[in-house]
């Protein structure tokens, strides 16, 4: 009989958003083959923006994921953060695909604002837990 799995609000976010990297990977590797660069941007603005739209992802997703699982195993409500992991990644492919739109870059901006304020939500309500159950 199998364990009961025990974050699953986590594990799907954190696959969906595994795929996401591979996709963002691929993006970046085809504009390498594209560009017939084996390293860095060398002043390409494709590249760029292809190297930035991978690592913005890399650098907000982690932490992200880690105080989603934090609350979870902490005993969050899962449809709270099943509807906050989905707006996620939402804000995450709003934010991919507005790295290349002209300023003023609405998707862009809607998906790094979506962002942060997942990013803060997650961090003031794992606070808010814990703080809870420090002894008095």
């Amino acid at each position: 009989m199998p364990s009961p799995l025990l974050m699953p609000v986590t594990m799907i976010t954190a696959a969906v958003l595994g795929l996401m990297l591979v996709v963002l990977g691929v993006y970046v590797i085809r504009g390498r083959f594209k560009h017939l660069m084996a390293h860095g941007d060398q002043g390409n603005a494709d590249m760029l923006i292809r190297m930035r739209t991978q690592a913005n992802f890399i650098e907000y997703v982690p932490l992200t994921l880690i105080l989603l699982a934090l609350l979870e195993s902490s005993g969050a409500d899962q449809t709270v953060l099943a509807i906050g992991a989905a707006a996620f990644v939402l804000f995450r492919i709003s934010h991919a695909f507005g790295m290349r739109q002209k300023q003023p870059a609405l998707l862009r901006r809607i998906g790094a604002m979506g962002t942060l304020l997942t990013l803060i939500s997650c961090s003031v309500w794992a606070l808010t837990i814990a703080i809870g159950a420090l002894p008095a």
